[in-house]
């Protein structure tokens, strides 16, 4: 049987030929991560942009903003609404019309942890209450799996770039002005590092043809100080201490790779 066949009709039993010696089908080791590259400024009418690549992998960032007059008391979080496009383009599973149920898991990721890690603080403004209100628009221009590492850091790294105009208070009202900017403050920055359990074995950043074997995936998030701040998994059982310690250790590991492309 030829071998491209093989892996078509025995995907597991072929991923497994390679995972017994301690690599996979695309030459990486089972700990190996593919090349991630972040780039800023990928939109120029936006306020902030960025386009992320892990290894196929590729997502990009716009983001704008409104000025609203929030009620109630001193906002909490950051108010961030985030709109993620899986369009056919990036994937033959995805199909026009109606949007797919993973659109909605990759908002609510990205939202949760981006109106958390905004200072609120740095969305005020100086008069009658009012505060910058941040719009993320997410699409992904193509699914090579993991697409939850990828998206995150291309939210962060868009929301870096991002830089509000300062607005000013005339007789004639308000008005926003680009000659005088400021960015946005992070209460702290957080990376993600998600691995796949396929057959007991645990493997980093899966790509689309590995997610399709995997059991369970788990993504632990990192600070820059090299701290667990988090985790989330997604199907299998419960996961065993040893599993979490596994992926603890290698994605402290790998959080640096990733904070220096966030840096740069």
């Amino acid at each position: 049987m030829e071998v491209k066949v093989f892996e078509r009709v025995h995907p597991r039993e072929y991923f497994n030929l390679f995972s017994e010696k301690g690599i996979r089908p695309d030459g990486r080791s089972l700990t190996g991560s593919r090349k991630t590259a972040v780039r800023v400024g990928s939109i120029s009418t936006a306020l902030g942009s960025a386009m992320v690549k892990c290894g196929s992998t590729t997502m990009l960032c716009g983001t704008t903003a409104k000025v609203v007059n929030p009620t109630g008391a001193k906002a909490e979080f950051a108010p961030i609404d985030v709109n993620v496009e899986l369009l056919p383009l990036c994937s033959g599973k995805y199909r026009p019309g109606r949007k797919p149920e993973e659109s909605y898991h990759l908002q609510e990721l990205v939202a949760q942890h981006v109106r958390r890690l905004v200072q609120p603080s740095s969305l005020e403004l100086e008069f009658d209450d009012m505060m910058w209100s941040l719009s993320l628009d997410i699409y992904c221009l193509e699914d090579d799996g993991n697409m939850e590492d990828a998206i995150l850091l291309v939210a962060i790294a868009a929301l870096k770039d991002t830089r509000l105009p300062e607005i000013l208070s005339t007789e004639e009202g308000y008005h926003a002005t680009k000659s005088r900017t400021r960015s946005i403050d992070f209460r702290e920055l957080i990376v993600p590092v998600s691995f796949g359990v396929v057959d007991s074995r645990v493997v980093v950043d899966p790509d689309s043809s590995e997610e399709a074997l995997c059991e369970a995936k788990v993504t632990i998030f990192v600070d820059e100080k090299g701290s667990f701040r988090g985790m989330s998994k997604s199907g299998g059982s419960v996961a065993s201490k040893d599993l979490l310690a596994t992926c603890s250790k290698l994605a402290v590991q790998r959080a640096p790779a990733l904070f220096s492309q966030l840096s740069n």
